[in-house]
């Protein structure tokens, strides 16, 4: 159990010193370099996958299979990468042609800020297509997003949680931990950590995914702003009200998918009661079956007196 503490516990102790959690992150372990914003360039973004650990792609090196979705720039697909060590199996998000370059920067930037990550429980990086159609290639994750997995495992109503389901659970709520533990300590800030950014490999593991400041305007769980597209129901009253996001929202955030993880997918309120809900005091109560100690984890990340309204810190 010790293990899902070392994010949250770490972060929500460290709240009231704002700089003890950059300094210190996570047990002090050395993630390598801090986080580098990406360019706001197209060009000067090409400079930066040079040499990076990742390769260079060309169309001919990635072969698409099956189409997997639709997003704001273009489409996903399943396919195959060949390169020296062999063929293996990627996810690609490829750009439509018809856009323009404002959305293809956004689009480049998220290749940007992923060549900067390297670990287990964060999504991984092929590589970059930049001549046209441009495409990323990353990791492919068989079993798809956390949220529809857990809804395929949700049990019928009249069931409790098999004991060999809550560990599975409990293993989804340490690698997400593991996975933002690295994110806070590369001072990265998500924004938008929820079960359906969460991937789910073959062998049911989770991989923290879409890191990209674009998001679906149709999709119900965001409100648009003046600032930009925010998830309601997983984002910190700080964040909603002043736009101040942090490590410490992202902490919030983590104890929504927490939530999303023991109540199996389950969205108790809308997006306007949530915001409504929330300012008077209100939490969740605990799913069916959570364990108290992850509970406590959860009421510790959504604690208002460790998520300063100082809007003068705004990112």
């Amino acid at each position: 159990m010790e293990s899902v503490y070392e994010y949250a516990e770490h972060a929500v102790n460290a709240m009231e010193d704002e700089q003890k959690i950059y300094e210190t992150p996570c047990d002090d372990e050395d993630y390598g370099p801090i986080y580098s914003k990406p360019p706001t360039q197209v060009e000067k973004i090409y400079e930066t996958f040079e040499g990076k650990r990742f390769c260079k792609l060309f169309n001919r090196d990635i072969k698409t299979l099956k189409h997997l979705g639709s997003g704001e720039f273009g489409v996903v697909t399943h396919g195959v990468l060949t390169n020296v060590n062999g063929e293996f199996e990627v996810a690609v998000k490829q750009l439509s042609n018809d856009v323009n370059n404002k959305d293809k920067l956004r689009f480049l930037q998220e290749a940007a800020i992923m060549c900067q990550f390297d670990h287990d429980n964060v999504i991984k990086l092929y590589g970059v297509v930049t001549e046209a159609p441009v495409m990323i290639a990353l990791e492919y994750m068989s079993r798809g997003d956390l949220r529809n997995f857990l809804y395929i495992m949700r049990p019928s109503s009249q069931e409790t949680l098999h004991p060999k389901l809550s560990l599975l659970l409990l293993k989804f709520c340490q690698e997400i931990a593991a996975g933002m533990a690295y994110l806070a300590g590369k001072q990265f800030v998500h924004r938008d950590l929820a079960a359906r950014n969460v991937l789910v490999s073959k062998n049911c593991i989770c991989k923290i995914a879409d890191f990209g400041m674009s998001r679906d305007l149709l999709n119900e769980n965001y409100y648009i702003t003046s600032g930009g597209k925010i998830p309601v129901k997983w984002t910190a009253p700080e964040a909603l009200h002043y736009q101040k996001y942090s490590i410490q929202s992202d902490v919030w955030s983590y104890g929504c998918v927490l939530y999303e993880i023991w109540s199996m997918g389950y969205e108790e309120l809308s997006g306007a009661e949530t915001v409504q809900k929330v300012d008077t005091g209100y939490r969740l109560p605990p799913p069916p079956g959570c364990p108290r100690t992850i509970y406590r984890v959860m009421i510790k990340c959504w604690h208002p007196d460790h998520h300063s309204l100082d809007r003068s810190q705004s990112y």
